[in-house]
């Protein structure tokens, strides 16, 4: 029977070693995939080129896997303050850095508006400005402003100097918001395992790619559209219905007419039952000092071993090592040993089903409308218009080769990391800051702050923050979509000493 695309459940969770494949381990750590995606092994190759006494090619060998996951979402909180949402080990991969501010702290007295000549400025009780960071974001959640969303621009002791300007001057008393925030990091970058399922249940297969880094993201605000955020994949070993053996299931105790024989397997997950099958085969025959031999069926999904002649006893239940036995978990009963015979095959055929069933966050995507978008220093504080608005996050590795690996690689190291923000503004009369900007390489600041609004202000626990808070205008070109002038305008992100390029919060 075919099985659908659109059953497709999908899961993460962070490594404690790079390359080392890590099952899930609860339901909280799946995530929701959108049509789109991808998720594919890859290998790289090399050819002889031996002359063989024939103009045909001489033969190829596989070197190096280079298996990738495309997974498109809509890019969107939890829906509850100061918790991250279940795809936040995508982001954090990309950027390095991840800080859920699980408390909520207020304001004192003096913060200010701001004016033409200085920044505005949150303070908040002593010694709390510790705990706040550069390019956090605030929800400001007073009345007065909107419940606006700023960031930290600096921190001078209980002093949060913010990126843009308040319409009044926050009161006493007014509670700053809980920030997931994502800051951008030079290491540390975390690498995950990935899994696809076919379904949640009676699923058809399981794959799953290890020394999985988040090579890119691009996040778009399209205006009457969703919201929407891309990872791009790429990871290091691909596995197809893997298994994992580890200390609680990796014995085979069996006799062949003598004394019994306690087969230890290698503990780690096997690409596939096949790979099993020959780790089975290979430490049973090495006991036994006669061939034993055991191969799993694509077609019934069973394994079978058995030895030519003599005598063949799989002690699964009266075993040394039967409380810690491989039978379950190939298939066959440990309710009795397999006596009597030469050849054996598993009762059960493999499942490939998740261990959990998915829990998702619960909160829907939001409709880019409604939202702010600010260019420029600290004074600008009307909101710019725009059609659409996007960017990306790119932070490309290289693979640290290795002879001694089983996969011919060890490692992988993040290389660089380039932010580029790009908006399609409304024309504007007598607007020309972006492209003075352009012409004098001046260093610009940049917020787009989307999420859903109630009676005017933000809700907290369903908005999203991007801020640069150090910008060039690459390109700002005027044309024409659909009859009306546009201003096609692109910026990318650049870390200075007292600055990074991006940040991303959850509001």
């Amino acid at each position: 029977m075919a099985k659908q695309v659109r059953s497709s459940v999908f899961g993460i969770r962070a490594e404690t070693t790079e390359g080392t494949y890590i099952a899930l381990s609860a339901a909280t750590q799946f995530t929701v995939l959108r049509e789109g995606f991808s998720f594919q092994s890859g290998v790289e190759t090399v050819d002889s080129d031996e002359l063989v006494n024939d103009i045909g090619m001489s033969e190829g060998f596989v070197t190096r896997e280079s298996p990738t996951a495309s997974i498109p979402k809509y890019f969107k909180h939890s829906g509850v303050e100061g918790q991250a949402p279940d795809y936040a080990l995508l982001i954090k991969s990309a950027m390095g850095t991840q800080t859920d501010n699980s408390t909520e702290y207020n304001t004192v007295a003096s913060s200010t508006a701001g004016t033409s000549s200085a920044a505005a400025v949150v303070k908040v009780d002593t010694g709390e400005g510790a705990l706040f960071a550069k390019g956090q974001a605030l929800l400001i959640k007073d009345g007065t402003n909107g419940y606006s969303i700023r960031n930290v621009k600096t921190i001078s002791t209980d002093d949060l100097t913010i990126n843009y300007n308040l319409a009044g001057a926050p009161g006493t008393g007014v509670n700053l918001g809980k920030a997931v925030h994502f800051s951008p990091a030079s290491t540390g970058h975390p690498t995950f395992t990935a899994h696809l399922y076919q379904a949640s249940s009676s699923s058809a297969f399981h794959q799953a790619i290890s020394g999985c880094r988040t090579t890119g993201m691009s996040i778009e605000f399209p205006v009457n559209e969703l919201a929407a955020i891309s990872f791009d994949i790429e990871g290091i070993s691909f596995y197809h219905n893997p298994i994992a053996i580890t200390s609680s299931n990796k014995y085979i105790d069996f006799n062949i007419g003598a004394s019994e024989l306690n087969a230890s397997l290698t503990e780690k997950a096997y690409k596939t039952p096949m790979a099993l099958a020959t780790e089975i085969a290979t430490k049973m025959t090495a006991l036994a000092g006669a061939a034993i031999s055991c191969s799993y069926s694509s077609t019934t999904g069973k394994f079978t071993i058995s030895k030519a002649s003599g005598t063949l006893q799989l002690l699964w239940d009266t075993g040394a090592n039967a409380a810690n036995s491989a039978a379950t978990t190939i298939g066959y009963s440990d309710a009795a040993d397999d006596t009597g015979a030469l050849t054996y095959t598993s009762d059960n055929a493999q499942t490939y089903s998740p261990s959990y069933t998915p829990s998702y966050d619960d909160n829907g995507p939001n409709v880019v409308r409604y939202n702010e978008l600010l260019i420029g220093d600290y004074t600008r504080k009307d909101n710019r218009k725009a059609s659409n608005v996007s960017f990306s996050i790119n932070t490309p590795k290289t693979d640290v080769e290795d002879l001694t690996a089983e996969t011919g690689v060890s490692e992988s190291i993040v290389l660089e990391r380039e932010a580029t923000f790009s908006a399609t503004l409304i024309f504007q009369e007598h607007e020309v800051t972006e492209l003075d900007a352009l012409l004098n390489n001046t260093t610009t600041q940049l917020m787009f702050n989307h999420g859903p609004k109630s009676g005017g202000n933000w809700v907290a626990g369903k908005c999203v923050n991007l801020y640069m808070p150090n910008a060039k205008i690459t390109s700002n070109v005027l044309s024409d979509q659909d009859g009306l002038y546009v201003v096609e305008v692109e910026a990318k992100g650049f870390v200075s000493t007292a600055q990074k390029d991006v940040h991303i919060n959850l509001i």
